[in-house]
Parts: structure tokens; sequence; C-alpha cells
């Protein structure tokens, strides 16, 4: 029987400045976050039709800073993450994937009933066994009216634009 280790560790750090430093408001909070996974076989089993590259060996990482601030009816924030999948199976060595994610959100609720978002993001994603890499950008946008206390009307839209440097293709998606 083929065996796999999980291990993990984490650390999450939450700094509300504002609430730390009374009197300013308008200071953000600022979080960050660390993740780190390695999964991992116990070897090669005895007497299997298992060789050494059939043994997983992956670590992933991940790292997350954001910063949120709200003064009054608005709020605006921004979250910057980066991963990695660092493949060291056997055999596999190259097939390592990083990913950095930069997004910015802006929120107003001008009055109680209406609310409006508006969301920005770019990823980058890089896949090295293959040297390619691929570039999403998104925006979205969130409006939602309680006329009554038991009614919400909701508009919700997003775009995406994907292109990729392989083979100069180029997708756009809309959804309502």
């Amino acid at each position: 029987i083929l065996t796999s280790h999980n291990r993990r560790t984490g650390f999450d750090l939450n700094a509300p400045l504002a609430t730390v430093l009374r009197g300013a408001p308008w200071l953000p909070q600022l979080r960050w976050r660390t993740d780190r996974t390695h999964q991992f076989g116990a070897g090669v089993p005895v007497n299997g039709a298992f060789t050494e590259s059939h043994v997983p060996d992956q670590v992933s990482t991940s790292h997350t800073a954001q910063v949120d601030t709200r003064v009054g009816p608005a709020s605006i924030s921004y979250r910057h993450d980066r991963s990695k999948q660092d493949n060291r199976q056997a055999g596999r060595e190259d097939a390592d994937l990083e990913t950095t994610t930069n997004g910015i959100s802006a929120a107003v609720t001008p009055l109680r009933a209406l609310s409006v978002r508006i969301d920005l993001a770019h990823v980058a994603a890089l896949s090295r066994e293959r040297d390619e890499s691929d570039r999403t950008r998104r925006v979205g946008l969130d409006v939602n009216w309680s006329p009554l206390a038991e009614a919400v009307v909701a508009f919700q839209f997003s775009g995406t634009h994907a292109d990729s440097d392989v083979r100069a293709t180029t997708r756009d998606d809309r959804a309502w």
C-alpha cells in the first residue's frame, strides 16, 4: 500500500489599527497569512508495482497580505496573494506552479437599503515545467437594493479576460 503523510504549518496575523489606535477610525486593518503544506510518500512499498516515480512529494506554500479600510459608508480593500506548488516527486521535479494575485475592492452603502461593490483582480500563473504564463483580469460589479425588508433586487456583472503567452490565445467572458 502506498502511504502518504501531510505536514501543515500556518500563521495568521491580524492588526486592526483603528481599534488599537483609538481616535483614528480611518486606519486600516492589516492581515497577513502564511501557510505551508508538505505531502510526501512514506517510501516505495515492498512487493508492490510502485516505483520511486509513484511516490508523491510536494510542498505548497501561500502568502497573503491584505489591507482593509472603512470610512463611513465606504470601504476599500487590497489583497496580494502568492502561492507556489513545488513538485519534488521523482521525474516531476520541474512540474512547479506559481500564482500571483492582486485584487482591489471598493464598496459603498449610501443608503441602508442600497449597496454597490466593484472588484478588480489580476492573476498571473506560471508553469515552470511548460514555461508558460497565463494572465487573467477580472472585474465584478454587485448592486443590491432592498426596497422592502423581505425583498432584495440584486444586479451582478462579472467580466473576465484571459490570455496566455503559449499560443497567443485570448478569451473574454462576461456574465450578467
